[in-house]
C-alpha cells in the first residue's frame, strides 16, 4: 500500500486519470477489493519498484522485482482477456 500512495505522490500526472482516492477505497474494502483489475494493481506495483530501483534504494534487487511484478501483470491481463 505504502509503495502505491509514494507512486501515486511523487508522479501525479503520468496517473491524472486514475481516481487514487477511489482506488485506495476499493483496496481497503474487502467487499470491492475483488472487483478491481489484478493487471492494474500489478502494474502499478512494478511501476512504483522500478521507480525505486535507483542504485541508492533498492538497485538491482528492485528491478529484478519490478520486472516480475510487471510479467505478473502481462499474465493477469492475458487471462483476463483469453477469459472474455
Amino acid at each position: 500500500m505504502m509503495d502505491l500512495r509514494r507512486l501515486f505522490r511523487s508522479v501525479p500526472y503520468w496517473f491524472s486519470f486514475i481516481n487514487v482516492p477511489h482506488l485506495f477505497g476499493a483496496l481497503l474494502d474487502r467487499s470491492t477489493r475483488n472487483t478491481l483489475q489484478p493487471s492494474l494493481i500489478l502494474s502499478a506495483l512494478a511501476v512504483a519498484t522500478f521507480i525505486q530501483s535507483s542504485e541508492s534504494e533498492l538497485g538491482l534487487r528492485g528491478r529484478v522485482r519490478a520486472l516480475a511484478l510487471q510479467e505478473q501483470a502481462q499474465s493477469a491481463l492475458e487471462a483476463s482477456l483469453n477469459a472474455g
